[in-house]
């Protein structure tokens, strides 16, 4: 380099005398400064455009609470970025190739931050829904009842987003009630076994609907019934020690049964 700005310094030295050609030397180095500036900004670049998503589907965002997904970080950058992600602001890790194996714990931000010699690029985030297929639990799966009666039942629905509720009488399109809670009249079953079906169905556009049955079986209003109402002590005992004390036992009906022609002798 030092050669060739003297031989060009001679040549011009020759031609248009040492003032200018000490002028146009000077101009020449800075042309040269500036273009070696410029030629390693290229080959050295900090990480830009950077972009974090799901590597099995990029534009989903919602998944399922515990699954294993795989995120995805890429950037623009020389040297080749080592990629940090955190999670909520928590650090999870570092990763040379922008893949990261994750289990869902929750709703959250996942922020994947790309790091070279040059310098940090920006911050990408990606939010995260975590979603849960519905559950339920029922009150009661085993009933009786004389027919004419009023039965009261309950079902526990989970499931994120909440899930909405619908009680059926089995064989019956017609909803009953859209809450935890039900009231039905027990009719005469159309069912040899004399059993009627109540189901508490919750869905909530996650996975498949969860249902949950209770079967009552129904006897007549002719038939002598003896009832006997055995208490639970474990549940009374349980009941007692609640904030109210008040005691109110679970009571279980066991029935007799008397043919109606026995009755009338």
């Amino acid at each position: 380099m030092a050669a060739n700005t003297q031989s060009i310094f001679g040549a011009m030295h020759g031609l248009v005398g040492p003032p200018v050609a000490q002028f146009l030397l000077s101009i020449l180095k800075q042309q040269r400064a500036v273009h070696a500036v410029n030629t390693h900004a290229l080959m050295h670049v900090a990480p830009k455009m950077t972009n974090l998503t799901i590597d099995s589907n990029p534009k989903n965002t919602t998944v399922l609470l515990n699954s294993n997904l795989t995120l995805l970080c890429v950037t623009t950058a020389n040297p080749p970025a080592l990629y940090h992600l955190y999670f909520n602001k928590s650090y999870i890790g570092n990763s040379s190739s922008g893949e990261f194996d994750i289990t869902v714990e929750g709703d959250g931000v996942y922020i994947c931050v790309p790091v070279n010699t040059v310098g940090t690029g920006n911050n990408v985030t990606l939010n995260i829904s975590a979603v849960v297929s519905p559950s339920v639990e029922i009150s009661y799966k085993t009933a009786t009842a004389v027919e004419g009666d009023k039965l009261n039942f309950t079902c526990t629905a989970s499931g994120k987003p909440e899930p909405k509720i619908a009680w059926t009488k089995v064989g019956s399109a017609e909803v009953i009630a859209h809450t935890p809670s039900v009231s039905v009249i027990v009719d005469r079953p159309e069912t040899r076994d004399n059993i009627n079906q109540y189901q508490c169905t919750t869905s909530n556009g996650v996975g498949v609907p969860a249902t949950a049955t209770v079967n009552v079986t129904v006897y007549s209003q002719y038939t002598r019934l003896e009832m006997v109402h055995v208490y639970d002590r474990e549940k009374d005992r349980k009941q007692q020690s609640t904030p109210s004390g008040t005691v109110n036992p679970t009571k279980d009906y066991f029935f007799k049964e008397t043919a109606k022609s026995n009755e009338l002798r």
